[in-house]
Formats: C-alpha cells, structure tokens, sequence
C-alpha cells in the first residue's frame, strides 16, 4: 500500500470517528494534523504530536512513533522529538519514564547537538530532575552561553520557578542578546510566573519590539500569551497579526501559540484558509486555532 493510500485511510478513518461530535472544520483539523504527523519533517511532526494529544488523540501518536522508537536513537535531535512524543503518551508511567530517562542522558552530556534540546524537551514534559540532573544542569549553566543556560536552568524550574531566579531573568530580558531573549520569553510563557517584575521586563522587552523579525514575534508572542501588560494587550496582538500575514510558517507558528488563550470562535474564518498553506507547521497552527477556538464554543 502507498503512503498517500495509508495516509487517505487514516484521515477518513478519522473523519468517521469524530464526524458524530465534531464540526467538518474540526474533523479537517484533526486531519491535517495527522497528515502532518505522517509527513512532516520531524520538528512538524512533534509541534502536531503535541497538538493531538490534549484533543484525544493520544493513541494516533503512539502508533506513529512506537514502531519507530529506536530508529532515531543515534540521530541528534530526531531522537529527541521521538522519545519527547512517547514520553507523553507510551502505555504506562514506567514506560514513559524510560523515554524521559533517555532524555535527561542526552541533557547531561557535554558538547551533544541536542544537548539544549534534551534540556528543553525535559522541561516541557515537567519531568522532575533527579539530583544528579539538576547538579550538572547548574554546572553547564555557569559556564554555558546566557541562551544555552536558560534552558539548562529551565529543566530544574520546570515545576517551580524559585523566587531566587527573578533577577537572573530579568538580567537575560533586559540585556540579553536575541537569542537569550527569545528563549528566555519562550520558557517563562510555560513558567507562567506572576513575579511582577519578570512580567514588566517581559512586557518592556515586548515593548522594544518594531521589525517584524523572529526574536520580536516570539518575544511578543508571549508577552501576550501571558498578559504581561494588559494596557499593551492590543498592540501586541496587532504585531501578531501582522506576524501571521507574513505568510512565514515559524512567525505563523509563534504567533498563533501567543494569541492561543484569546482566539474565539469568531476567529476562525481569518486562520482556517492557513489550512491549505504549504508548510506542515503554518497547517498545524491553523487545526491547533481552529480546535482550541471551537472548544470554546
């Protein structure tokens, strides 16, 4: 069988099983993310992996990337997206926390490509760091880059962002270079910190923002995505927005996750024509809109 016939079952397979609860504009969401997840490079697959699961369908991910589970395992970066995945949906807590382990591996060996993203994904999972990790992440992070050890730190804040951190932070906002700011903005949408003074550097470090450009879009992206001054709430969206009409698929794909907690169901019609946009991740952003607004419903 061909992978497009495979890929045309799975989708009408799909189409059937939620056709009874689900709007036409719903079913085609979820098939376009797991057309994605079919076709995608690895990065595409893993942002539409981590779209399907909170919709209820975890069990599509985990037919996609158990049988490959050891493909990748020598393959930096790819390995990581891999065990990222069964990470969050493998069958019980113990065979998810081998996939967690084999990442943690990877964040504590220096001079690893992935090494940042081990770092990352175990954040994002908010997988509690066994000692031994949190030590070599502190170690790494005296020594690392301001962009490499906001991450590496981010895997020991991951459950709780200690009030000690806020001037680190606020340092990295307010003279960090691009890349610092953009993975310091990044990691604190997740945080979701209340501290009033990371909030004002994140909204003044929102607020510098002119040229359309990735450090600005993800910078203001989750300035938004956080409220970090409501009074700026409009002018950020207005820039996210016209991050979006760039038709770039990673200034779509920030964008969209910065706006996410705002979008309704009015919303829809301007984001549902980006569900024929020719980059897997601009087609994800749009099914992740169209999903996320029409729960609101």
């Amino acid at each position: 069988m061909s992978l497009r016939s495979s890929i045309s079952g799975l989708l009408l397979t799909l189409t059937l099983a939620t056709s009874a609860v689900a709007s036409p504009l719903t079913d085609r969401a979820i098939a376009t993310l797991a057309e994605v997840l079919e076709v995608g490079t690895p990065v595409d697959q893993i942002h539409a992996a981590e779209v399907l699961i909170p919709f209820g369908h975890s069990r599509l991910v985990w037919e996609h990337y158990y049988p490959i589970r050891f493909v990748q395992d020598d393959t930096p970066i790819m390995r990581i997206t891999n065990w990222r995945a069964l990470a969050r949906v493998d069958r019980t807590p113990q065979a998810r926390q081998i996939w967690i382990n084999k990442i943690f591996n990877i964040a504590t060996m220096p001079g690893l490509p992935d090494r940042v993203h081990a770092a990352e994904s175990a954040a994002k999972l908010l997988a509690p760091p066994p000692p031994h990790v949190v030590s070599n992440m502190e170690a790494w992070a005296a020594d690392a880059p301001d962009k490499d050890a906001a991450f590496a730190l981010w895997c020991n804040w991951s459950r709780d962002l200690p009030a000690s951190a806020a001037p680190q932070i606020v340092t990295w906002l307010k003279t960090g270079d691009g890349d610092t700011r953009l993975r310091v903005a990044y990691m604190l949408a997740r945080l979701k910190p209340t501290d009033p003074t990371i909030l004002a550097a994140l909204a003044a470090a929102a607020n510098t923002a002119e040229e359309v450009d990735l450090v600005n879009t993800v910078v203001v992206a989750n300035a938004h995505f956080l409220n970090a001054s409501p009074a700026d709430m409009p002018k950020w969206r207005k820039f996210l927005e016209a991050s979006i009409a760039t038709n770039d698929p990673l200034l779509i794909f920030h964008s969209v996750q910065g706006i996410m907690p705002y979008y309704k169901p009015s919303d829809i019609p301007a984001i549902a024509p980006l569900l024929d946009h020719p980059d897997e991740d601009a087609r994800t952003s749009a099914a992740w809109v169209i999903l996320a607004a029409s729960a609101k419903k």
